[in-house]
């Protein structure tokens, strides 16, 4: 009787942790972050995008392709946020199917989550404990061709859209001078 008493004591302590790291791994799958919006433009102004392009869309040789992103944080990315004071999304512009330039950060920075850290924690709490949040990223003056920005969560994974959560994001559009 003591036998079976301690086997099962073993087993809860074992079982309760491996459903809590189950649990976390479900969580981690999923990206930390969901793409809302987005569009190509000719620049972005108060975090919105001005001139927006469509495909394929004319340039003048010296100008931006700028790409602008309504992205929403799950609680996954909140808890990841509120623990690392910030949030990277990593952006990385390609074209013709090649990668053309390093990744850049357009997440939250520390310095942003130091600003706005009381106005995101009340949008959380609005939202269920997700919120949304505007950034964007431009391409120095590009040449003809199909561009596209392949981005992925602070976990590198492949982000999604809230319309097509199955599918990887990844936003295209063709330029031309």
């Amino acid at each position: 009787m003591k036998a079976c008493s301690s086997i099962r004591s073993l087993l809860r302590f074992l079982l309760i942790p491996a459903c809590l790291l189950l649990a976390d791994l479900t969580a981690a799958a999923e990206p930390m972050v969901s793409v809302v919006n987005y569009s190509f433009s000719r620049s972005v102004m108060n975090l919105e995008p001005v001139g927006v392009l469509s495909d394929p869309a004319v340039l003048q040789k010296g100008k931006r392709l700028h790409l602008w992103l309504n992205i929403q944080i799950n609680k996954s990315g909140l808890k990841y946020l509120r623990s690392l004071g910030k949030l990277p999304v990593y952006l990385r512009w390609g074209r013709d199917g090649w990668l053309t330039d390093p990744a850049m950060d357009v997440g939250i920075t520390l310095g942003q989550w130091q600003t706005a850290q009381s106005g995101i924690k009340w949008k959380a709490q609005q939202g269920g404990g997700v919120f949304t949040w505007r950034t964007h990223a431009n391409k120095a003056t590009p040449i003809n061709g199909r561009y596209y920005a392949s981005i992925l969560d602070a976990n590198k994974k492949v982000i999604t859209s809230i319309d097509f959560p199955a599918e990887y994001f990844r936003p295209e559009i063709t330029v031309n001078r």
